[in-house]
């Protein structure tokens, strides 16, 4: 069924995509919950217009991540010397060291886990992510950024 749903999504064909939308999101969730991820997002992706909600998923998550290829761009970023935050959840080990490993291409990188959350950290937790982000933009690290 999950099948289903995504695919009358990504093919533009669903007639209620916000409906088709949270079943997904719901499936998403209970898989989460199944591997011991619990998801704690505060907000969801469907609540947009039924044509944003479409769009999103027959043109943008199809065509963006494709678009950017095999093209490795670490290199370059790694001659720039300006502060970069990469803020993620600490549920997923191998997604931190991804994380870190994206901190790590900057000189000047660090990554802030916020505890008990996700990949959608901002939603998970944003009694935590949202002051370390407002540290971050006031020029200084926020405690706990490695």
């Amino acid at each position: 069924q999950l099948g289903e749903i995504l695919g009358s999504l990504m093919s533009g064909t669903a007639a209620d995509p916000v409906a088709l939308c949270r079943d997904y999101e719901m499936f998403v969730d209970e898989m989460a919950w199944a591997n011991g991820e619990p998801n704690h997002w505060q907000g969801e992706s469907c609540s947009a217009p039924p044509e944003a909600v479409s769009c999103y998923y027959h043109y943008t998550a199809r065509i963006a991540p494709s678009s950017f290829g095999d093209w490795d761009f670490t290199e370059t970023l790694a001659s720039l010397t300006t502060p970069l935050l990469v803020i993620h959840g600490d549920i997923d080990s191998l997604a931190v060291l991804q994380q870190q490993a994206w901190a790590n291409v900057l000189p000047n990188g660090r990554l802030f886990l916020v505890p008990d959350a996700g990949k959608g950290a901002l939603a998970d937790r944003p009694d935590l992510a949202f002051p370390a982000i407002e540290t971050f933009l006031q020029g200084e690290w926020p405690a706990g950024a490695r």
